[in-house]
C-alpha cells in the first residue's frame, strides 16, 4: 500500500468519525479528493481513438479532457495520468 493509499484510508476513518455537516468533515473530504488525484488513472481513448493520435494521446480518465502525449497531470482537473503502455 502506498503512502497516498494509507492517507486515503486514514481520511476515510476521520470522515466516518466527524459530524457530517461540520467544517472538519468537509476538510477531510476535500483532503481525500486531493489525495485521490495523486493516484494515477489510466487514459481513455473515447472519441480520440484514431483522431489525431500523433498529437493527442488520449483523454483523462477522471474528466475526459483531451491530453497531449506524455502529460503527467491533467491540466483541467489535476489528476495524475497513467500512460501505461502508451509511453
Amino acid at each position: 500500500m502506498t503512502f497516498v493509499e494509507k492517507a486515503i484510508e486514514r481520511l476515510n476513518e476521520l470522515i466516518e468519525q466527524s459530524a457530517e455537516n461540520s467544517e472538519e468533515h468537509t476538510d477531510y473530504v476535500v483532503m481525500k479528493q486531493a489525495c485521490g488525484k495523486q493516484l494515477p488513472k489510466k487514459i481513455s481513448f473515447g472519441s480520440n481513438k484514431n483522431h489525431e493520435k500523433d498529437r493527442f494521446g488520449g483523454e483523462c480518465g477522471a474528466c475526459i479532457t483531451t491530453l497531449r502525449k506524455h502529460t503527467k497531470y491533467c491540466p483541467n482537473c489535476g489528476q495524475k495520468i497513467d500512460w501505461g503502455d502508451e509511453q
